[in-house]
């Protein structure tokens, strides 16, 4: 395997990030992998790169042995071309444009965290900040970290801090003492690992991807990402109700006077008694409406992308309304399941997209994801499939508008088949629910 090590500095008899950088190369080297340096000081420099100087910060570094390396595009470039991995030793200006070129070519990225949060104070040398140390942990987060998905930490205590600063990416430990152990090429091969197993997956979420490149999600989540359907106290409970059906009502004017929405089927929603999952095809960026709309006055717990609770102003907006983030970090998906099984079977209607990716104006169906079946199957509540069909624009709506209107078809609740357990009993649902899916577009197309 090739991979990219970027580290500004390193030397070994430096204690600090440098020595870990020196430390991490080494024991790269050590599980044989063809590793590609990109550095501004250290020994055996595949891509060098020039010193960047930074006033006051450069002068605090260089007491611990540190040279800041000029963010360089070119030999970044060069350096990932082939690559299977990029791993990122610390995040400096170095490290962050080396992400961004990995996340333009789709590479899988570890990311160092090699100091606490006191380091970080006092590798800067903003004395001033002493007494909040922390502060260094939401900075780093908000510059690199929330965009990554493995963590890889300089001691257990460094990796146990960072959830309660909003941290979710998985989190791994190594500390200098444990790069030089006999056991330390098993740790490091199995944290690669599991970090190219989370990287697929989320370049597999394309509306992730794009997202992120954007780089909007720069604050703190809104909702606590491991516990979303915490209890509130009434006085919350009521503003989020005011909030939900406020929008709702304003959001079915206008479904229905901008995008002609029309709603067929709503026998099949009265049908369903308690829990379920409502599915439908993702064709716009506003079909979560015209779902809640066609199933007014029912109201839905609509999932949404993690980065979407650290946008400005919309993180607020999301939360109020009710809307549950789907962790970004694959560790946490299986307690999420755990917590919205345990909501369905309360009775609670949680609104799911299985195609996982939005395709605007989109008239074939794509595969749907399992996930969202295997939650009813543990619940044992239906499917509630409902098919967002368009149709052409006629009459005075052509006056602005040329795009697509909509029907929203709600067709009948897909119960688990009882006969059937586990993987197969999940797999005849999906089965089910998208040739369901699939028929009323096909019947419907224009």
């Amino acid at each position: 395997m090739r991979i990219v090590f970027v580290a500004d500095t390193l030397d070994e008899m430096r204690p600090g990030p440098a020595r870990t950088a020196y430390l991490y190369r080494r024991l790269l080297e050590k599980c044989g992998f063809q590793v590609v340096l990109v550095a501004c000081r250290g020994e055996r420099i595949d891509y060098p790169v020039g010193k960047r100087y930074m006033p006051f910060l450069s002068r605090a570094a260089r007491r611990y042995g540190i040279t800041y390396g000029k963010p360089d595009e070119r030999q970044l470039l060069l350096a990932c071309d082939g690559a299977d991995l990029v791993f990122i030793a610390a995040p400096f200006g170095l490290g962050n444009k080396a992400h961004e070129i990995a996340r333009r070519l789709n590479l899988p990225v570890l990311i160092g965290m090699p100091l606490d949060a006191a380091g970080w104070i006092r590798l800067s040398g903003l004395r001033i900040f002493q007494k909040k140390p922390e502060i260094a942990y939401r900075y780093f987060y908000n510059e690199l970290y929330c965009k990554c998905t493995n963590i890889l930490c300089a001691d257990e205590a460094t990796a146990a801090a960072l959830p309660a600063y909003g941290y979710t990416a998985r989190l791994h430990s190594l500390s200098d003492a444990d790069l030089t152990c006999e056991d330390a090429p098993a740790k490091l091969r199995a944290i690669l690992q599991k970090t190219q197993v989370d990287e697929a997956r989320y370049y597999a979420n394309e509306s992730r991807q794009g997202y992120f490149r954007r780089n909007w999600a720069i604050f703190r989540s809104s909702i606590d990402i491991r516990n979303p359907y915490a209890n509130r106290n009434a006085f919350f409970r009521a503003w989020y109700f005011l909030c939900y059906y406020s929008l709702l009502l304003t959001a079915c004017l206008f479904v229905r006077v901008v995008f002609g929405l029309r709603v067929k089927g709503k026998e099949n929603k009265r049908a369903v008694r308690g829990g379920t999952v409502t599915v439908s095809n993702h064709v716009h960026d506003i079909d979560g409406a015209m779902v809640a709309a066609a199933l007014f006055p029912r109201r839905l717990t609509f999932t949404s992308i993690e980065g979407n609770f650290r946008l400005p102003v919309v993180r607020w907006l999301v939360k109020w309304i009710g809307v549950v983030p789907i962790p970004s970090s694959t560790h946490l998906l299986k307690d999420f399941f755990a917590l919205t099984t345990e909501q369905l079977e309360k009775g609670r209607w949680v609104h799911i997209y299985p195609e996982g990716s939005l395709w605007l104006y989109a008239q074939d169906v794509r595969d749907f994801k399992k996930g969202a079946f295997h939650m009813a199957s543990d619940a044992d509540v239906p499917a509630l499939p409902v098919a967002l069909v368009q149709r052409p624009c006629r009459g005075w709506r052509r006056l602005f508008r040329r795009k697509p209107l909509f029907t929203a078809y709600i067709l009948p609740p897909v119960y688990p088949d009882p006969s059937l357990a586990g993987s197969k009993k999940i797999e005849d649902m999906r089965a089910r629910t998208q040739s369901a899916v699939r028929d009323i577009l096909e019947k419907n197309r224009y």
